[in-house]
């Protein structure tokens, strides 16, 4: 060997995700918070947002969102949802959105006489 040392390839960096619950928020998210209370959920929908990393010549999503609608009752199954977007906002909104229309087609009996049997999901 001519004295240069092997180095390994760099590595992509694993992607940093922040948690909350946006209270703070109207849209989508609002509409969940209050959809998942209707149907018997207690405990709010909580979002983790990820930043995607950019690779050149990749055309994806900048955002990544999963919203867990966590269940502390035997009759209610949690579940989650992503979305994927440019912004960071519409990702989660978009995560909201897939979960207010299965939440909305899961529970339609129930919600057949409150302000969610509009949702377009039916």
């Amino acid at each position: 060997m001519d004295g240069a040392t092997w180095s390994p390839p760099p590595r992509k960096q694993m992607p940093e995700f922040e948690t909350t619950r946006y209270f703070n928020l109207a849209g989508f998210v609002e509409q969940l918070r209050a959809l998942a209370a209707e149907v018997g959920y207690c405990i709010t929908p909580e979002y983790r947002v990820v930043r995607n990393f950019e690779d050149k010549g990749v055309l994806e999503a900048l955002w990544s969102a999963k919203v867990m609608i966590i269940s502390n009752s035997m009759m209610l199954e949690s579940c989650w949802f992503t979305g994927e977007a440019d912004i960071c906002e519409s990702s989660y909104q978009e995560a909201a959105f897939h979960a207010i229309g299965a939440l909305c087609q899961s529970h339609s009996d129930q919600l057949k006489t409150t302000p969610f049997h509009y949702h377009t999901a039916r």
